[in-house]
C-alpha cells in the first residue's frame, strides 16, 4: 500500500505569539504583591522606629512622632520637632512652644519647660502660660508661680525678689503670699513649675533661672489598654491620620482595630 502522509490535526490552542503575552503578564502580576499588604507593611516598618532626639530623649514610641516617625505613627498633638542642634526636642501646645526635658511612658509624664523663658526669664514679650487641656493636665508636683515684672515702689520681701533690665520684679504663689500686692507692676505673667525646685532655691538662694530651667510637669492621657494589647499581638501603635485620631494597630500583613493576626506572624527587625 502506498504510504499516504497523515495530516496533523492538533493546532495550539492560542497563536504562539499570543502564547508568549500571556505568561509575561502572567508573572507579572505575580511578582507584584497586593497593594493593601504593601502598604500595611510601609506603616508596619515605618512606627517600628522609636523616636529620638539628641541624647536625652530616646525610645518613645506613641503617641509621639516626628524626626521621621510618620504622624500615622502617633496622634494629633504629640509632634516632638528635633533640629540639628538641639538636646531636646519642642512640642507645641495651643499657642506655645515647650521644650521637652524628659519623657515617663509608664506614668505618661512629661517635663517641659517654656521655650520663651529658658535662660532668660527678663524676656521683653510675656504671656501666660496655655496648654491643651485636652491632650495635657498639671502634674501634682506643679505650683504656678505669679511673676510680676517692671515694679514701682520699694520690694522689702527679699526671698520673692529677682531683677530684670526693666526693673525690680517679684513672685507670689499660694504657700508664699506678700503681704502688700498694691504696689503697681506693668507686667505679670503665671507660670508653672516644680514645687521641689522652687524650694531648693528658697533654701539655697540659687540662681532664681535655674528654677524655670528645671521646667515642670504634664500629664498626657492615652489609652494605654489598647496599645498594650496591640504590642503584645506584635503590632505597632499608631491612629487612622485623620481628624478623628481613631486608634489603629499596625500589623505586618495589615492595619486592625486592636490586635494582629499572631499565628505564624514574627516581627522581621
Amino acid at each position: 500500500m502506498p504510504c499516504t502522509k497523515r495530516k496533523n490535526t492538533l493546532s495550539p490552542l492560542l497563536p504562539l505569539h499570543l502564547l508568549s503575552n500571556f505568561i509575561t503578564i502572567f508573572f507579572f502580576f505575580i511578582a507584584l504583591p497586593p497593594v493593601s499588604y504593601s502598604q500595611s507593611n510601609q506603616q508596619y516598618e515605618a512606627c517600628s522606629h522609636p523616636y529620638a532626639c539628641g541624647s536625652s530623649i530616646h525610645d518613645v514610641w506613641y503617641p509621639f512622632w516626628g524626626n521621621g516617625r510618620p504622624r500615622y505613627c502617633g496622634r494629633q498633638g504629640f509632634e516632638l520637632k528635633c533640629h540639628e542642634d538641639s538636646k531636646y526636642p519642642v512640642i507645641e501646645s495651643a499657642t506655645q512652644k515647650f521644650q521637652v526635658l524628659k519623657i515617663n511612658p509608664s506614668g505618661q509624664i512629661i517635663t517641659m519647660a517654656r521655650v520663651d523663658l529658658l535662660d532668660d526669664y527678663c524676656t521683653g514679650i510675656l504671656q501666660e502660660t496655655t496648654l491643651n487641656h485636652s491632650l495635657f493636665q498639671y502634674g501634682p508636683n506643679v505650683i504656678i508661680l505669679n511673676l510680676f515684672y517692671d515694679c514701682s515702689g520699694e520690694i522689702k520681701e527679699e526671698t520673692n525678689t529677682f531683677s530684670c533690665r526693666e526693673g525690680a520684679g517679684f513672685y507670689t504663689n499660694p504657700s508664699l503670699q506678700l503681704r502688700n500686692l498694691t504696689r503697681t507692676c506693668k507686667k505679670i505673667v503665671q507660670v508653672p513649675v516644680r514645687s521641689n525646685a522652687l524650694e531648693n532655691y528658697i533654701q539655697n538662694r540659687s540662681d532664681f533661672q535655674e528654677v524655670l530651667n528645671q521646667g515642670f510637669d504634664v500629664v498626657y492621657h492615652v489609652d494605654n489598654s489598647s496599645c498594650s494589647q496591640c504590642i503584645s499581638s506584635v503590632g505597632f501603635c499608631g491612629s487612622d491620620n485623620s481628624s478623628s485620631d481613631q486608634f489603629v494597630c499596625f500589623c505586618i500583613d495589615k492595619p486592625n482595630t486592636l490586635s494582629c493576626d499572631v499565628s505564624g506572624t514574627h516581627r522581621f527587625f
